[in-house]
């Protein structure tokens, strides 16, 4: 999630560094929350967007490794850019 108050938001950055570790850039820009903020007010509102967005993924992420904890052991590696 990347709230950008300052528009200084840069997509190539992340594609440098996802060449720079051997991931494809199209699965870290599709991994990508974007939103530009124009107030605190507006940034208020999307921060609690974000909240919701990761609440839900987390469910998402819970459901899908009791599935797969089931079935094989699960190794989870987490790539913070």
């Amino acid at each position: 999630m990347y709230i950008d108050t300052e528009g200084t938001f840069r997509p190539e950055r992340l594609v440098a560094v996802a060449e720079r570790y051997k991931l494809s850039t199209n699965d870290v820009l599709d991994n990508v929350a974007y939103a530009r903020a124009y107030n605190t007010d507006h940034q208020t509102k999307l921060l609690q967007l974000a909240a919701a967005m990761m609440v839900e993924s987390r469910y998402v992420l819970q459901n899908s490794f009791k599935s797969l904890k089931k079935k094989t052991q699960v190794y989870f590696f987490f790539v913070s850019l």
